[in-house]
């Protein structure tokens, strides 16, 4: 057998040196490489905010995500700076507890997977008294306590509206037809700077039609032959839509012509 000279056994040894190294670097890399970064999963769909026959308590509901192994429901009070309060399902829906009536509620649902959150998806919800009878003029929610009369003052989301006078002037300068009269409504709004609300009316002999306000009033033609009035109220402000929630609703009665 020859001998393998000394340089030889150097160079082989160099050799096998540098390809241990060069391994042992590869499979280092191949640890520290990080994992790959989980995807959020896709945000619920149809969330859906119901009242319950039981008062202050809604259903919030939401469609299936694929993938999901939870849902984050978080609801609170509709104002700025209020506090979330949350609780994790695993199903399509939670019943929600003691809020408040009277108070537009903000819920937001987002579903998970692997700790990994989606977008979240938002609804709002005034919450009413759960008496459900309708009225029969206007297919409204008659209010807690029956309807509302001249000089009641209602709330919702902060603002609070009075209806201050109910008159039927005989000419306002303004020519009707003979099967037409005039009803002049006062109210007022107060709460937070930009509180309004707005106002409808309809009759039990058919549909009334506004005219301009004038000083804090607003003026409508109804049918000679009504014999009730139902004033339509919804207190709003500045910060949230004028068609957010259930109407309070006033009844007056209208004197024969």
């Amino acid at each position: 057998m020859e001998s393998v000279s000394y340089a030889t056994r150097r160079r082989m040894a160099r050799y096998l040196t540098v390809a241990m190294l060069m391994g042992l670097m590869l499979a280092l890399l191949v640890v520290a490489q990080p994992a790959m970064a989980q995807s959020a999963p896709a945000a619920p769909t149809n969330l859906n905010a119901e009242l319950t026959a039981t008062e202050g308590q809604i259903h919030l509901t939401w469609n299936a995500v694929a993938g999901a192994t939870k849902y984050r429901a978080c609801w609170r009070v509709w104002q700025q700076g209020a506090i979330w309060s949350c609780e994790n399902s695993v199903n399509l829906g939670v019943h929600i507890d003691g809020l408040t009536v009277g108070d537009t509620h903000e819920f937001a649902v987002a579903s998970a997977k692997d700790g990994v959150y989606s977008r979240w998806v938002r609804t709002r919800l005034l919450i009413e008294d759960a008496i459900t009878h309708l009225c029969p003029i206007t297919g409204m929610r008659i209010p807690v306590g029956g309807y509302k009369s001249l000089g009641d003052t209602v709330r919702a989301n902060g603002v609070s509206v009075t209806v201050t006078s109910v008159s039927f002037p005989a000419d306002t300068g303004r020519r009707l037809t003979d099967d037409r009269r005039f009803i002049r409504i006062c109210a007022s709004a107060s709460g937070d700077d930009g509180s309004h609300f707005t106002g409808n009316l309809n009759t039990d002999a058919g549909l009334s039609m506004q005219w301009n306000p004038r000083d804090g009033c607003s003026r409508y033609d109804i049918p000679h032959n009504a014999t009730v009035a139902i004033f339509a109220v919804r207190p709003w402000h500045d910060e949230m839509s004028a068609a957010d929630g259930h109407p309070f609703l006033y009844r007056f009665d209208v004197p024969a012509n």
